[in-house]
């Protein structure tokens, strides 16, 4: 079996002066050998929810929409995703195809998209590990504690790590 590096949205308009941070952490993450790494990208679509409920048309275009390029250069793909979840067909396939059991995940917005993938993808059946030194929010700092006591919850203690990887 093998494991996957999950990388949430890591794209120019979610990268703010809250979340520029994790930037340089995730590029160190990427270099840590994981058998595979694939991302996602959100893009906004007119008459979603997003824009229907929240009155949000952000994320609708390149520039914001571009995903950062170390993060194209790294990943086996790109899947798009217009809600918070990566939960699809294209990428279940795509772990089923490669023997991955163990899927981390990384990203923005950890209270979000992380989060929701977080359980997503515990609810199928997959060994989840959240990497919180390596995500970050927009909703700042209360945010990603807020998260982080809920995938505690939702995904167990023990899946959810606090500190830097060690590379050794």
């Amino acid at each position: 079996m093998s494991d996957c590096l999950l990388l949430i949205d890591v794209q120019k308009g979610f990268v703010t002066e809250r979340t520029e941070y994790v930037v340089p952490r995730l590029k160190e993450l990427v270099r840590m050998g994981f058998d595979h790494i694939v991302a996602t990208k959100f893009v906004n679509r007119p008459g979603s929810p997003f824009v229907r409920h929240m009155g949000w048309r952000g994320m609708m275009s390149s520039p914001d929409t571009d995903v950062l390029d170390f993060v194209e250069e790294v990943a086996d793909g790109v899947e798009e995703k217009n809600g918070y979840s990566a939960v699809c067909q294209r990428i279940n396939d795509y772990f089923h195809e490669n023997g991955v059991d163990r899927v981390y995940i990384a990203g923005l917005d950890s209270d979000c998209c992380v989060l929701k993938n977080a359980a997503d993808f515990f609810d199928l059946g997959y060994d989840v590990t959240v990497l919180m030194y390596y995500t970050a929010s927009n909703g700042g700092e209360d945010s990603v504690k807020a998260a982080r006591t809920v995938l505690s919850r939702m995904i167990g203690e023990d899946h959810v790590v606090d500190g830097r990887l060690d590379t050794d």
